[in-house]
């Protein structure tokens, strides 16, 4: 009995070496997922998804590569290799992250002058003025944009300009030869009332100065 009792003994020792020396990494080691954002249309990295943690991996590869282009959580699987060849299957989620912000829309405006154009009516009685009024015309630009969340960027996206023609202002006259004068700009008109004015000081102080001189 004895005998038979050391042989069945030797054969669990046997059965238990060999249990060890047959086992994997993938038996001793249990990778860890992380969280793992991307932005819309991003290709994603497999190896991102997984907390290396020193383990001893050869590679991390998608089983299947996910779809990106759609936003909120996607469901994956990674497989994760060993150097002995082994390898464990972890599901991961994607936090897919909206690329752009939300549409920006500025408009810019541009002022087209209109003239003041005389006309000579000789049917009409001398010193007869008629005044026929006009409007500026406009060039309105319409630009839409939006944040690249990614680069920082604001991205165009498109715009629209629309442009109205400026309406002439006629002045109807009799007794005055006809001519075509172009509407100064109102900062042009303040700039040369300043000017002016500006003159008149000038003299002012001259000829205060040779008063006193005398």
């Amino acid at each position: 009995m004895k005998e038979k009792d050391k042989l069945a003994n030797l054969e669990k020792d046997i059965a238990s070496a060999l249990s060890v020396l047959n086992k994997q990494q993938k038996d001793y080691y249990k990778p860890i997922r992380k969280i793992y954002k991307i932005y819309e249309g991003d290709t994603a990295n497999a190896e991102l998804a997984i907390e290396k943690n020193g383990l001893p991996i050869k590679s991390i590869v998608w089983e299947e590569i996910p779809e990106t282009s759609k936003l909120g959580l996607k469901k994956a699987t990674v497989r994760v290799v060993y150097r002995d060849g082994s390898f464990d299957l972890v599901n991961v989620n994607i936090d897919i992250k909206a690329l752009y912000g939300e549409v920006i829309t500025k408009t810019e405006v541009k002022t087209i002058p209109l003239k003041v154009i005389y006309k000579e009516d000789n049917t009409k009685d001398i010193g007869y003025v008629n005044t026929v009024a006009g409007t500026e015309g406009r060039v309105v630009t319409t630009i839409k944009s939006r944040l690249n969340k990614k680069t920082n960027v604001l991205e165009e996206i498109g715009r629209e300009t629309v442009t109205t023609k400026a309406v002439d202002t006629i002045i109807i006259i009799r007794g005055a030869d006809p001519k075509v004068e172009i509407k100064k700009p109102s900062s042009l008109i303040r700039f040369e009332k300043r000017y002016k004015n500006r003159k008149v000081v000038e003299k002012q102080q001259k000829h205060y100065s040779r008063k006193r001189r005398r």
